[in-house]
């Protein structure tokens, strides 16, 4: 027996009920450099991180983005996946700053 919302293949559980899981290679990191160019920018402009309101719109505005290529992914899937990356754009930010 399985966990719930998933299946075996190739002798590895996969995730069924995301579709975060079912996207290609390519799409998984274009997405990612597309969040991390608009929060870098957001921050270079602002020199703050954002607020709640602000990451939203980052969210959004990327989202646009990835409906346009014709990508389907649900939005709080987008949003979990940027939560969860936040701390690695803050670091990166930080270890370009030191660099340059």
């Amino acid at each position: 027996m399985y966990m719930k919302g998933h299946i075996k293949v190739d002798g590895r559980l996969l995730q069924t009920n995301k579709k975060w899981s079912h996207l290609k290679m390519s799409q998984k990191e274009w997405i990612d450099t597309k969040l991390k160019e608009a929060y870098k920018s957001f921050v270079g402009k602002n020199n703050r991180k954002p607020n709640k309101e602000e990451k939203e719109e980052i969210i959004n505005n990327v989202y646009g983005m990835i409906e346009e290529k014709q990508v389907w992914l649900p939005l709080y899937e987008l949003k979990q996946y940027f939560q969860g990356r936040i701390q690695r754009y803050d670091n990166q930010i930080l270890k370009e700053k030191a660099v340059g």
